[in-house]
């Protein structure tokens, strides 16, 4: 199944203006998670939009930073449910119970048949320890440092590592082969200590396992952002990776239809003190949604 194109009637370019998306006071907390979600949003959309796994009609492109960037358009049934069950991770951000999101692509009909897992890792305030999803196998563990090591800066930086992640999403699938025949995808979520146990977000279900991959995946980070009080790791581990490529090497050379204008320039390297990683039990059980291709109920919803 291969990623579809936008074409120019669900394509609206927009406000390039970061703050026609997302906040720009993202040294305080409110607004630090308000970002953290919508980036989550957005990266998620552009990953189906590119995996071509929901259909085109399901999408409308925004212009981020110069980035164009397909989201959900909220017009269609199945993008709006989609939309809807993001929109509830928003509550477990703010309470910080979620700890990791996980887009998860598998071969049908065996939901555990997984091909693909893009992860989003998260981390709280002054946290100084990683919490490893349990049984995942997904090889996330290399990137530990980096995601403890990061800090906020300044919402210049944070807009260029923004550019940077998004960037290196689009190479990562080129490196991607097709996913194969009659795959499907759902969302995933661990959660913290401080989670209740009773509590599970507005379209997920009780799931006693999260995701596990076996050895065949090959791993890569994608990109770290962060906000005043939370940091946001996206890694990707996949079946269908034709080749490891050095992302910061290639990335500036590269012809990327995704770029609407010419970028600002390379983000320098990111450096930090090194820290302690330690493994915490994890709360179970875990979130998982049904499949994101279900088919949109008669009846609607009332609006």
């Amino acid at each position: 199944m291969s990623p579809q194109p936008a074409t120019k009637q669900n394509s609206q370019s927009g406000n390039s203006k970061w703050e026609s998306t997302f906040p720009v006071e993202i040294e305080l907390e409110k607004e630090s998670y308000v970002f953290v979600h919508r980036f989550i949003k957005c990266a998620s959309a552009f990953i189906l939009y590119k995996r071509g796994l929901l259909g085109e009609k399901c999408f409308r492109t925004r212009n981020i930073e110069r980035l164009l960037i397909p989201t959900f358009d909220r017009a269609e049934p199945k993008a709006e449910r989609l939309n809807k069950i993001m929109d509830s991770l928003k509550e477990a951000i703010e309470k910080k119970y979620l700890r990791q999101f996980a887009l998860v692509f598998y071969r049908k009909p065996n939901e555990e048949d997984i091909v693909e897992v893009f992860a989003f890792r998260l981390m709280y305030g002054k946290e100084d320890e990683i919490v490893l999803s349990v049984d995942s196998g997904a090889g996330f563990e290399d990137f530990n440092q980096n995601l403890l090591s990061a800090t906020f800066t300044s919402l210049k930086e944070t807009q260029m590592y923004f550019i940077d992640t998004f960037k290196k999403l689009c190479k990562c699938f080129r490196l991607l082969g097709s996913l194969p025949d009659a795959s499907d995808a759902s969302f995933r979520i661990s959660f913290t200590e401080a989670a209740p146990n009773d509590y599970m977000p507005d379209g997920f279900n009780e799931s006693p396992k999260f995701y596990n991959i076996g050895s065949d995946f090959k791993s890569t980070q994608m990109g770290i952002v962060c906000g005043g009080f939370h940091k946001l790791q996206i890694a990707a581990a996949s079946t269908l990776m034709k080749s490891e490529t050095d992302f910061d090497e290639t990335i500036n050379s590269m012809n990327l239809s995704v770029i609407a204008k010419e970028p600002p320039s390379s983000v320098k390297s990111r450096k930090g003190a090194q820290k302690k990683i330690a493994r915490k039990d994890q709360r179970a059980p875990y979130g998982k949604t049904e499949t994101l291709n279900k088919r949109n109920s008669v009846a609607q919803e009332p609006v």
